[in-house]
């Protein structure tokens, strides 16, 4: 019996199996890279494994294509882009669930210290309240200091104590003379009210500095409203805004703070 070997129509001889492309190796390092992006998605740094196995894995279906689709590793490369860009997505999601969550904790501390502040410039007020009735009192003269004003004008103490402070309040006229028992400087001893001129820019009593993280500081001015001010310190709160401290007599100016740290 005679045996007969099939021939190609164009008599050309067909090509051995080893003769095959073999798989890229993009195939293999996108299907690696692929399922190291799956549980590194969790940690927020699968984007690190997920770009180069989608790269990775549309390179390697490009060299299989330019083969014509005889190289192999085909589905490895399928594969790495599947992993990769599920990858992609589980990232991105929990970056996004992070950074959304990460704005609005931010936002609530905002807020919250907007509330301290306000609640600072709340107490400068009352004090601001209290010179002002002392004031009444005591023919225009404000009073010579905060101790002054303790259980007559200014029943609670906790009105000379900063939102921020860790401090309870001065139980007594003797620890309210104390400094660590005064958040807020004040500016008013000596000075009489009415011969303050420019009262919306005179500061009768502000926040010491460093009390918010912020450098955010209150101050409250002798026609009682307050403000607050970012600065280093109540000097270059009051040179940069053109505030005035009181001074001392009734026929003479107010002064700029250059007399801040004397009095602070």
């Amino acid at each position: 019996m005679e045996h007969h070997t099939s021939q190609p129509a164009n008599g050309e001889t067909p090509a051995p199996i080893s003769a095959v492309p073999s798989a890229p190796v993009t195939a293999m390092i996108s299907l690696v890279f692929g399922i190291l992006s799956l549980p590194s998605a969790v940690a927020c740094v699968g984007v690190l494994a997920a770009v180069p196995a989608i790269v990775c894995g549309h390179l390697a279906r490009r060299q299989i294509r330019q083969s014509g689709n005889q190289a192999r590793g085909a589905g490895m490369a399928l594969a790495g882009l599947i992993t990769g860009y599920v990858g992609l997505l589980i990232s991105l999601a929990v970056i996004g669930t992070f950074t959304y969550y990460g704005y609005q904790g931010y936002k609530i501390a905002s807020a919250r210290n907007d509330m301290r502040r306000d609640d600072c410039a709340s107490r400068l007020q009352q004090v601001a309240l209290a010179c002002d009735c002392y004031a009444d009192d005591h023919d225009e003269a404000y009073p010579p200091d905060f101790a002054t004003l303790y259980k007559t004008y200014l029943p609670d103490a906790q009105a000379l104590v900063c939102a921020e402070a860790k401090h309870a309040p001065a139980e007594t006229r003797e620890e309210l003379c104390q400094t660590q028992y005064q958040d807020y400087a004040y500016f008013g001893a000596g000075i009489r009210r009415d011969s303050v001129t420019e009262k919306a820019k005179t500061i009768l009593a502000a926040e010491r500095p460093g009390k918010h993280a912020d450098k955010k500081m209150s101050i409250v001015f002798c026609d009682g409203h307050a403000e607050t001010f970012t600065g280093d310190s109540l000097d270059a709160v009051t040179q940069s805004h053109g505030l005035l401290l009181p001074h001392a007599g009734t026929d003479q100016p107010e002064k700029p703070a250059a007399v801040t740290k004397q009095r602070d």
